[in-house]
């Protein structure tokens, strides 16, 4: 791209997000403030932050990989006192750890990434992206098994070692049976003819306690 056109780009941007209204003068400068609350000049045709600017007039050249933090999170309060030196990485941390910047990433993610994330996994680009993926690191990995004792008819069964952790039973058969056994679907419900409270299974469709109770409501 051509110097100038480069430099076009470059004023255009800045003109872009300052406020021309909201200025400050700093050693016959004028720094405006833009959108994201800093104030910035142009010098030697750059871009310059007031910030950066005050404290390196005081302390010399930035560090590479180190920012300048304001202690009060006062963007506009650019005094030598409330600037420190800090490091790049820390810096962003502790900014993203902020009560604004964790709402804002919630809803980022929430509005913009998640749906894209998903059409994209959706799409044949991503479909072929995952079969890749499975056959360079699962595929042969499932074919490992080993052999368990199921814990309903206590037959013998192979599992995948990927999944032989969680492996009780060896057929759904045995698990349905012994989830109706064990009771950990059972709920407890209001009989709808006597009002009494009983314990059913969640997936059973019975609306009553008792078969008398039934009677009564196939009669209503």
């Amino acid at each position: 791209m051509p110097p100038t056109l480069i430099l076009l780009c470059d004023i255009a941007i800045i003109l872009s997000v300052i406020k021309m209204s909201n200025f400050v003068v700093v050693d016959n400068i004028k720094f405006y403030e833009a959108k994201q609350g800093y104030y910035m000049a142009r010098i030697n045709k750059k871009p310059v932050r007031l910030h950066r600017y005050i404290w390196s007039k005081y302390n010399g050249e930035i560090p590479n990989g180190y920012d300048i933090h304001h202690k009060d999170h006062n963007k506009s309060n650019n005094s030598i006192e409330n600037l420190e030196l800090v490091d790049r990485h820390k810096h962003h941390s502790n900014h993203m750890k902020e009560p604004e910047r964790v709402e804002q990433c919630k809803l980022i993610m929430k509005n913009i990434v998640a749906p894209k994330s998903a059409d994209w996994h959706k799409s044949n680009e991503g479909r072929n992206w995952h079969k890749l993926q499975y056959e360079a690191t699962l595929k042969n990995k499932w074919l490992n098994t080993i052999e368990k004792q199921c814990e309903v008819c206590h037959k013998s069964f192979s599992v995948s070692t990927l999944v032989a952790y969680r492996a009780r039973f060896c057929s759904n058969k045995c698990k349905a049976y012994y989830r109706r056994h064990s009771g950990i679907d059972d709920i407890e419900v209001v009989c709808k003819i006597c009002k009494k409270r009983f314990m059913t299974n969640k997936y059973s469709p019975a609306l009553t306690c008792s078969q008398s109770c039934e009677n009564v409501l196939r009669k209503q």
